[in-house]
């Protein structure tokens, strides 16, 4: 697919700090820049996009734009519910309304999931 490779780049340690909104206002400072964490973010996904848009207008290909998540935890969600596995259906269920909140979908799936929850 187009040549492209994707690097693992190893570190030796890496602290997350989990905290609320008031650390993205924090300011970092790297060299001679110094920018809060939400404008690193925008950055960073306006230049994921950016690049992503580039090659897929470079290889006339639109499906490397295309996210294949919803219909990857729809499909997964159908296998727990045929399974009759209410645990793994609401597992599913809620990275689909988390991820796609508003998708058919996931509507569907919480229809379905109420159904089956119901009965058992």
């Amino acid at each position: 697919m187009a040549g492209l490779k994707s690097y693992v780049v190893p570190m030796s340690a890496y602290e997350h700090h989990w905290s609320g909104s008031i650390r993205s206002y924090r300011q970092i400072s790297y060299y001679d820049k110094a920018q809060t964490s939400k404008q690193i973010q925008l950055r960073n996904a306006y230049l994921f996009q950016k690049k992503w848009n580039e090659i897929a207008g470079k290889t006339k290909n639109s499906l490397l734009l295309k996210s294949n998540w919803l219909p990857i935890l729809s499909r997964q969600f159908e296998l727990a519910m045929q399974a009759k596995d209410v645990t793994k259906s609401k597992v599913f269920l809620d990275l689909l309304i988390k991820d796609f909140p508003s998708a058919s979908e996931s509507v569907n799936c919480a229809t379905l999931y109420q159904k089956l929850s119901s009965n058992s």
